[in-house]
């Protein structure tokens, strides 16, 4: 195990999600860092989780430190070391980002009361149509895909069918990730 000092405007986007049995779940994982942009990542020491590397183009700062239920942002101020034991990992350069991370002061990503009936699920699909909440296409996608998850599992009753067609003509706006933001429609 190393210890490795990285720049300031260096975050890792650590992902925890767990299955069923409370263990991290590679699969859902997996699943949940393909919505980001292309970049190298890895999987945790435990083998279960996945970190993503980017630069970051913004303010530090600002930058929430959670995206979402067991994804952290992680950023490496002062003297913060990053932790380094390789397990497996993506032969991708580390890409820069400077859009679609949750800022401090911004609501959660995902909130159930917001979802509680039809009128308010289709309110957040089209801000997400018109990229209100992250402003990439990949993004917005998966935060349609995931309200839709979050109505369904809260037993909200919903025919969103007719939005079909307006959410894969934005699926086909993605310049860099339109084969993951099909996937993500057809899901």
């Amino acid at each position: 195990e190393h210890y490795v000092l990285p720049p300031d405007n260096y975050i890792v986007i650590d992902f925890d999600i767990r299955g069923e049995d409370g263990e991290k779940n590679m699969e859902m994982n997996r699943k949940a860092a393909e919505q980001f942009p292309p970049t190298y990542g890895e999987y945790s020491k435990s083998g279960g989780g996945i970190h993503l590397h980017y630069i970051y183009n913004g303010d530090l700062d600002a930058l929430s430190r959670v995206y979402g239920d067991n994804i952290e942002i992680k950023v490496f101020r002062g003297n913060a070391a990053l932790r380094r034991r390789l397990s497996y990992c993506n032969s991708i350069f580390i890409a820069t980002i400077s859009a679609g991370l949750p800022l401090k002061g911004e609501k959660k990503m995902l909130n159930t009361v917001e979802v509680q009936d039809e009128k308010h699920l289709r309110a957040r699909i089209k801000n997400c149509l018109l990229k209100k909440h992250h402003g990439h296409t990949a993004p917005e996608v998966n935060y349609i895909y995931e309200t839709l998850e979050t109505a369904y599992r809260n037993d909200v009753q919903y025919d969103v069918s007719d939005m079909r067609k307006a959410i894969k003509a934005f699926c086909l706006h993605s310049t860099n990730q339109l084969i993951r933001v099909i996937r993500c429609l057809n899901s």
